[in-house]
């Protein structure tokens, strides 16, 4: 709110300044005429090498007079040299304008300046009076309006009246004010014209939120980067964040499951090892937890601070860089206008794999389970038998494509209408949105209704209120899990020849029975019959009141809350397909209720004198939180009932917490000259998660800037319209650790033994140890920048560096479970650095009608751990199953890369027993196993120990754990994204591009596929198995059991993960509005057409289903954060097109 309202203000501040400047001009009343005046106004000028706008600038401040020019006409950037002792103000214009063909004419107090190569029109025949006025419909007093090409000129009064007294009438009038885009309008004979100017929101003069205010572009000395509503609009999303893919250097957004979940989203590396590392998102002032519950299309914009001096006015919550993000407003235009946004279209899968039909699968299982001298299931020589009771269908004929049956063409469609408008006295934007998605893989979807209202009311000239408020409702269908196994997984390994339903059984799900010798689940009966549904209430809003105290000083003081309800339910009914049947319906009922209200006063000082501008910020906040969790779980006899009333085996358990923050912040920024910057930003937070004598931290962050463009030695490098130079270094804090991390608390689910007797004894223990030195996290972080504009801004670049090093890591520390605790306690035992580049190039140009925009940006960042002092050496992780491999995927260790993939390098495969002889011979045992046998993969001897236990890094003759090795990293060598947009007349196109280089994913589906571990359907990739007839492969023997562990987590899973997507395609035309206004009589005021593609190609070779692999509990069973790019069996992105209209009346 906060932001959002701030930013309001300083978008305004030329356009208010110089209002202000004129009023006091005009209320002054003359007493001389024009001759005493420019007589009795003495000037004492002495610049060098500066432009003739800054001359004219200082004239404007050391007296009254005020000139009007147009700037096509008059060469106000002419580089120039002026020296004045006590002059008059003809001799003062007489010098500058020596030598040039710029003539002047001087009517009072305002100075109209013109040039005598434009033929002067001296035909005056009618007189010419209007209104100017804002797009928010205010009145603008101070506006220039000239008779192009001539001197014949005014300036608006305070109601932003003009009147030009004889204007040609076939002539053209040029409006101009600062901050505005001017305007050409032509006269025709019209003797009323009036003028709606635009702000002109573009390069140096753009606005961007920074937290608690607003700057402009041209002051920043942070990393701060800006996307607007009109590149997020046109993304198909039901995320915020999926929007921001490829838009932001240094920003990652990866995909994390279906529909309705929100993605991973990282700024700048990694922030944490055990804990959250998302950014803090703010929404028009409130911290937020996610951006799932908001429309896209209420964005105005969005802004990313990622360095410490930006984000510090966060503080503790800011470590992992800070999100704002700035909904619409209405416009204070003297209407309304409703604007309709709706589309529809489908998703489809774009990838699949090459799974075995029921044939090959037969001839597969034949050799696995041969190869281990193991008998082929029953069902392999009964294939001719009835697919089940009282159908002439076979086994033998029966062909079931597991893919086609899950996978789907999905339509999705969003809708939003909104209501905006207004006057000089308030204004409003209300809307409803609709975003609807069925998932491409069935048993998915999520649908989702907000409802928006944005109030403004000017309650007096130095008071204005309002309020924010937002109510959304969502319901998603969340991918199901079985057994711990992956929906994909049943998917990819379910019996080709089982039908997919069988009116047999119970729930009428056909699946494997003991004699097919395989368990897969039927992934349809998961999907369908299953149901595991999350529904979520969310409320955000926020009242304020600013009272403007001066010209430069103004108080706000707001309140706001969220508050949140979410219930997931999860049903299970009674089923039999076989091998695997449910024998009583399982219900659970599991809810959360969040509420968190917030409390902040800001006091604002914004003032310019002379070249000096300067803008400080103090602001006291406090915002609690109270977190409610009530899980039911109970069984019923039926399928028929579905409620927890009259369940047995019914167990209850929750929790409640509450936390505090209360929070002093302040900010100044200095501007000289706009040449030399400086910023400095410090927040003092107190956070009830932490022990006393711990509870409050500092968080400072220091930036400054340098615009060399604007040196004197610059002056004639006219090639370079802005070069800065800029710097930050800052502290943040991490508080995200939950309630009481600091604290032991009693677990009472255990039971006490007296005298051996543990029977009807209730007992209670200390699950942790509790540990009052924890305290926070803290983030120390350098930038270093440039930024660089070309050719009157058409070409911009930019580059930084950083260094993020975060110290006092707070880390689960694993305890002995010798020591009786069931939960490793949070300690401040590790330290790590992220580090990396980034840039940024654009090209802006309008050749006639044709707009052509290219914007493109890339990131290099690096990662190590510098320091894990754990009980133990790393962190290691798995699957939850053993699935893929059974062995650790993931460590984390000191002195590598955070979540390295972490196993075994294959060398080769064996061709002879011969060979493994050998190798057993020199090894004095066994090189692998008893059980390695030709056929089989032979693992890289790198390392082993010496007499005393040590790792000597040398082979040791034998393959062991120790001959583990890190084999590859999630993290890419660098991220990078393209934007093109271009329009001509009514048409439109725009291109996104966005992919990653350098990274590995390790494929858990290719373990699922090709591990053969069991008899489950592989991919065909196993039919050129190692075979003593087929030698030159690279696929091991099949044999069931899988004796040489050949599926151990390897180097033969991990794939190169880079890609390039077209992420958007876009093309639309809008039809010409006077054309729409005279065909609806003046009811529709725009109308545009449009059709978007959405992942429309993928450049990679990865083997997978689609190689943006994220992290998510729901596919690895425990905390992902350590887990990401592992390939579990992750939901797909789905290719998307889409027709849509946007139209207004």
């Amino acid at each position: 709110m906060i932001s959002l309202a701030c930013s309001l203000w300083k978008s305004k501040l030329f356009r208010i300044m110089r209002i202000m400047c004129f009023l006091l001009i005009v209320g002054m009343v003359s007493a001389f005429a024009e001759k005493a005046h420019s007589q009795a106004v003495r000037f004492s000028l002495n610049l060098r090498n500066v432009t003739t706008k800054t001359v004219l600038q200082q004239i404007e401040e050391q007296s009254q007079y005020y000139f009007i020019y147009d700037a096509s006409v008059v060469d106000v950037e002419r580089k120039t040299n002026i020296s004045a002792e006590d002059q008059s103000i003809v001799a003062v214009l007489d010098q500058l304008f020596s030598q040039t063909d710029v003539i002047y004419k001087i009517n009072d107090r305002t100075i109209a300046l013109s040039s005598t190569s434009i033929p002067q029109n001296v035909s005056q025949t009618i007189g010419v009076s209007g209104k100017v006025t804002g797009d928010d419909g205010v009145p603008l007093p101070g506006v220039t309006v000239v008779v192009k090409g001539s001197t014949n000129g005014t300036i608006t009064d305070a109601e932003g009246n003009y009147n030009i007294p004889q204007v040609d009438g076939n002539g053209i009038l040029h409006f101009s004010f600062v901050g505005m885009k001017p305007q050409d309008v032509s006269v025709q004979g019209r003797t009323v014209i009036n003028v709606v100017m635009a702000e002109e929101a573009i390069g140096l003069d753009e606005v961007v939120a920074i937290g608690y205010g607003t700057q402009s572009r041209q002051n920043l000395t942070g990393s701060i980067a800006k996307v607007s509503n009109e590149i997020l609009e046109k993304k198909q999303v039901s995320t915020i964040e999926s929007a921001l893919q490829g838009e932001v250097a240094g920003v990652s957004v990866v995909n994390n499951g279906g529909p309705g979940v929100s993605p991973t989203v990282r700024i700048r590396g990694i922030g944490s090892v055990n804990f959250n590392a998302d950014p803090l998102y703010v929404v028009d002032g409130l911290p937020v937890g996610n951006l799932n519950n908001f429309d896209i299309k209420d964005m105005e914009s969005v802004t990313v601070l990622k360095d410490a001096a930006s984000a510090a006015i966060y503080g503790s919550r800011a470590a992992n860089g800070v999100i704002i993000i700035t909904t619409k407003q209405g416009a204070r235009n003297n209407k309304m206008t409703v604007s309709v946004d709706a589309s529809t279209g489908i998703q489809k899968a774009w990838n699949m794999l090459d799974l075995l039909n029921r044939d090959e699968y037969l001839q597969f299982g034949t050799e696995l389970l041969t190869n281990a001298g193991d008998a082929a299931p029953p069902r392999f020589s009964q294939m001719n038998e009835p697919i089940y009771e009282g159908t002439t269908q076979t086994f033998a004929q029966t062909e079931t494509d597991w893919q086609d049956e899950m996978f789907r063409t999905a339509p999705i469609s969003q809708l939003n209408v909104n209501i905006s408008g207004g006057n000089d006295k308030i204004r409003l934007y209300t809307s409803y949105g609709r975003f609807s998605q069925k998932g491409i893989m069935l048993g998915t979807d999520y649908n989702r209704h907000s409802f928006r209202v944005n109030t403004e009311s000017k309650v007096s000239d130095r008071i204005t209120v309002g309020e924010n408020v937002k109510a959304t409702y969502s319901e998603r269908s969340n991918q199901r899990t079985d057994g711990g196994r992956t929906i994909v997984k049943h998917m990819v390994n379910q019996v080709p020849y089982i039908p997919a339903y069988d009116p047999t059984k119970t729930g009428g799900f056909g699946g494997p029975e003991t004699v097919d010798g395989s368990d897969a689940a039927n992934p349809l009966r998961i999907a369908t019959f299953e149901s595991d549904k999350t529904d979520v209430v969310n409320l955000l809003g926020n009242v304020f009141a600013e009272v403007r105290l001066t010209d430069w000083l103004k108080f706000r003081s707001s309140v706001g809350m969220e508050y949140t309800s979410d219930r997931n339910v999860i049903k299970l009914p009674i089923y039999n397909e076989g091998y695997n049947q449910r024998v009583d319906n399982e219900l659970t009922d599991n809810r959360f209720t969040y509420f968190s209200p917030i409390f902040t006063n800001q006091l604002t000082f914004n003032h310019a004198f002379g070249n000096h501008l300067i803008n400080a910020v103090l602001v006291s906040e406090q915002q609690k939180t109270k977190r409610t969790v009530l899980n039911g779980y109970g069984k019923q006899a039926t399928n028929d009932l579905t409620e927890l009333t009259g369940s047995t085996a019914q167990t209850v358990d929750g929790y409640k917490e509450e936390t505090a923050l209360i929070s002093y912040a302040g900010r100044l920024n200095y501007s000289f000259a706009n040449k030399y910057l400086f910023n400095f930003s410090i927040r003092r937070d107190g956070s009830s998660v932490f022990a006393p004598g711990k509870k409050w931290g500092y968080f400072p962050g220091v930036s400054v800037g340098w615009v060399i463009s604007e040196e004197g030695f610059m002056d004639n490098v006219n090639v370079i319209s802005n070069l800065k130079l800029k710097a930050s270094y800052g502290t943040l804090g991490f508080n995200a650790v939950g309630a009481y991390p600091w604290q032991s608390s009693i677990s009472s689910n255990t039971t006490a033994v007296f005298n051996n007797n543990y029977e009807n004894n209730p007992g209670a223990y200390f699950d942790k140890l509790p540990n009052k030195d924890l305290e926070w996290e803290i983030t120390k972080m350098t930038n270093f920048g440039f930024d660089l504009e070309l050719l009157e801004g058409s070409v911009s670049f930019s580059a930084e560096y950083f260094e993020r090093k975060t110290d006092n890591l707070i880390v689960n520390n694993p305890l002995p479970t010798s020591m009786g605790y069931a939960v490793n306690p949070a300690t401040n035992i590790g330290s790590m650095k992220n580090w990396g580049y980034e840039f940024n190039a654009g090209y802006h140009k309008s050749f006639g009608e044709l707009n052509l925009s290219v914007d493109g940006n890339i990131s290099f960042v690096d990662n190590k751990v510098l320091k894990l002092s754990t009980g133990q050496p790393n962190i290691d992780m798995g699957g939850v199953t053993s699935d893929y491999g059974g062995y650790t995927i993931t460590r984390t260790q000191e002195g590598y890369p955070i979540q390295g993939f972490y196993g075994w390098v294959v060398d080769d495969i064996f061709q002879s027993q011969p060979e493994i002889d050998a190798l057993n011979a020199d090894s004095g045992g066994f090189y692998q196993s008893e059980s390695t046998a030709p056929g089989d993969i032979k693992f890289k001897d790198i390392n082993g120990r010496d007499a005393n236990g040590e790792l000597t890094g040398k082979p040791d003759g034998k393959i062991t754990d120790d001959d583990r090795t890190y084999i590859g990293s999630y993290l890419p060598d660098f991220s990078y994204g393209v934007n093109i947009l271009a329009s001509y007349k009514g048409f439109d196109i725009s291109v996104a591009l966005q992919g990653v280089q350098g990274n590995e994913i390790y494929n858990g589906t290719k373990v699922l596929t090709q591990g053969m571990m069991r008899l489950f359907n592989m991919d065909k990739a196993v039919l050129n198995a190692w075979t003593p007839e087929n030698t030159n492969t690279d696929i091991p023997r099949a044999v069931n059991g899988d004796p040489n562990h050949n599926a151990r987590t390897s180097d033969r899973f991990v794939e190169d993960g880079s890609y390039l997507r077209v992420k958007n395609l876009t093309l639309g035309y809008t039809f010409s509005p006077n054309m729409m206004s005279s065909i609806s009589k003046g009811a529709v005021s725009s109308l545009r057409l449009y059709f978007t593609a959405q992942n429309l190609l993928t450049f990679t070779k990865y083997n997978g289903y689609d190689p943006e692999i994220g992290a998510s509990s729901t596919y690895s069973g425990t905390n992902a954060t350590l887990l990401q790019g592992v390939d579990f069996g992750f939901y797909p992105q789905p290719r998307t097109f889409i027709f849509g209209i946007n139209v207004s009346f």
